[in-house]
Order: structure tokens, then C-alpha cells, then sequence
């Protein structure tokens, strides 16, 4: 199994600040498209 990084962070196309996704976790937002 290959070793994965992480290049570059990019902001979703999508929300606002104090949004829905507000009280979500950035790290957790992050484990989306990781897994």
C-alpha cells in the first residue's frame, strides 16, 4: 500500500460562513473525500 499526502487544501464550491456545515469539524469535512 502507498503512503498518501495531502498537497493542497481547497474550499468547497459550496456553504457559507455560519452555515449548515458550520458545527461540523474541519477534520471531519476533511475525511470525506479521503475516504
Amino acid at each position: 500500500m502507498r503512503d498518501a499526502f495531502i498537497c493542497d487544501g481547497i474550499r468547497t464550491p459550496i456553504g457559507r460562513y455560519g452555515g449548515a456545515l458550520a458545527s461540523v469539524r474541519a477534520d471531519d469535512l476533511a475525511a470525506i473525500p479521503a475516504a
